[in-house]
């Protein structure tokens, strides 16, 4: 009768399930075992963060710079045969390691000469060497990002450049950053930051002496790109400050240090104006003074809900014994930037009691809440789309047998949920969004961005409508 739970860290964006968790199901990747392939990160496109610069560029070559003065594109002389709109746009950065991320239009056209991409490596708030540690990754169209080889880095210009064939999007990812890069407060209260180390896996072991130095049979995995808690002896951060303010102070909240390489943020009783606040610390390279980077991080002081809400979850399909269905409710608060929001709310199984054979289980709890921050609304050319997730939850359950033995089980059930998948997002209904700018969709997942189904997974769908509070609800 005992159940066993198998969560994938980090891979919320790839499965929308509620299952009841039967031994033997399934095994885990990349659980500490040595067994299975590690998972790679894959988000949603970003939504828009800032406005699009655009020039026509011809046969003869030019150059385009974003407005925020991030990203330099150079297109040499014979890219392109004809005149052609280029479009860069700041969106939103997805990948926990991402420094800034833009959107490089026109998508999918092939330079018949590279194209180079050169990012103000000062953006990432580090000082040579860090710019070592700093990398370009191109969003590809499964969702996942690649990092990408044969980069040049600048020190004395502060670039990290790379030569691309093609647009989308491209993120510039640092080595040694806060996580998170850019986060959320309400008033009153804290956030926490922690210095990790961003490479490939095993550049990372070797960083934090976990393997030998020779170098690995393989090359690295290009999308294995990923990020750890620094703990090499020596390392450690100090002189942490809020808008340059060491220690912070009442206006802007204040910070301290949370341990040798992590920080703890307090934020002011009062939304600030602005109400994104910087947030820096000197990091120190294995206690020598002279190897050190200014780290840089932001939060945003929120105090008002963009949207409010309920929504229905149903899962049918194999491997559930019989259709279940769920009610919630959600608030959207404004993140980082005005297309980016932190989802909060719970989610209630409308069964509490399941026969199972001879047995009967019933759940501990009926409620579950969970929280998700990084919510997305990206308009599109043709429609508006939205992103959220849901999971992972998991009800435990008691079940007794008919003479009265009784046992806790564990993630009885358990839901994922991601409102798309690939390029398949869950659209939004035009009229309710254009009018008064309330969320009303639905949305089965998985989709036609994921092959329409999952073989053996039970499909789920979510019907939601979110009112906006600048509608006047």
């Amino acid at each position: 009768m005992k159940r066993r739970a198998c969560v994938r860290s980090g891979a919320w964006l790839l499965a929308a399930v509620l299952i009841p968790t039967l031994p033997g199901m399934f095994g885990c990747q990349g659980d500490g075992d040595g067994g299975g392939s590690p998972s790679h990160l894959t988000t949603a496109p970003g939504a828009v963060n800032g406005p699009a610069a655009s020039a026509t560029i011809g046969a003869s070559g030019g150059t385009l710079a974003s407005g925020d003065g991030g990203l330099t594109i150079t297109v040499p002389a014979g890219a392109v045969a004809e005149d052609t709109v280029f479009t860069v746009t700041p969106v939103t950065a997805p990948a926990a390691n991402a420094v800034a991320t833009y959107l490089l239009q026109p998508e999918g056209t092939a330079f018949a000469t590279p194209v180079t991409l050169a990012f103000d490596a000062s953006r990432a708030g580090v000082a040579y060497p860090g710019i070592g540690f700093l990398a370009v990754a191109v969003h590809e169209s499964a969702g996942t990002w690649r990092w990408l080889q044969d980069q040049v880095k600048d020190a004395g210009a502060k670039t990290v450049s790379v030569a691309v064939s093609h647009f989308s999007e491209y993120s510039m990812l640092s080595g040694y950053q806060f996580q998170p890069i850019a986060t959320t407060a309400e008033v009153g209260g804290a956030a926490e930051f922690q210095i990790v180390a961003c490479a490939d896996p095993w550049m990372l072991a070797t960083i934090n002496g976990e393997v030998p130095q020779e170098s690995p049979v393989q090359p690295p995995d290009p999308r294995g790109w990923e990020c750890r808690p620094v703990f090499f002896e020596g390392a450690r951060a100090d002189r942490w400050a809020v808008e340059g303010v060491e220690g912070g102070d009442a206006t802007h909240g204040r910070i301290q240090a949370n341990g040798d390489v992590a920080g703890l943020f307090e934020a002011p009783e009062k939304k600030p104006d602005p109400d994104t606040v910087s947030v820096t610390a000197w990091f120190h390279y294995a206690g020598f003074n002279s190897l050190q980077d200014l780290l840089v991080g932001r939060v945003t002081i929120t105090d008002d809900d963009k949207y409010w809400g309920a929504f229905l979850v149903s899962a049918f399909g194999p491997m559930i014994w019989a259709d279940w269905t769920g009610t919630g409710d959600a608030k959207w608060r404004t993140g980082s930037s005005p297309y980016e929001y932190v989802v909060t709310g719970k989610v209630k199984s409308d069964q509490t009691i399941f026969p199972m054979g001879e047995d009967t289980c019933t759940l501990v709890a009926a409620e579950q809440p969970f929280t998700y921050d990084s919510g997305s609304i990206r308009q599109m050319q043709d429609a508006a789309y939205v992103f959220w997730v849901i999971g992972p939850l998991g009800w435990d359950a008691n079940c007794c047998d008919s003479q009265g033995n009784c046992q806790i089980v564990n993630d009885f059930l358990t839901l994922t949920w991601s409102s798309g998948c690939g390029s398949d997002w869950a659209q939004l209904d035009a009229t309710a969004f254009e009018e008064h700018g309330d969320l009303k969709g639905s949305y089965t997942f998985p989709g036609a961005g994921c092959g329409g189904g999952i073989p053996g997974i039970p499909h789920a769908t979510v019907e939601f409508l979110f009112y906006s509070y600048s509608g006047g609800r």
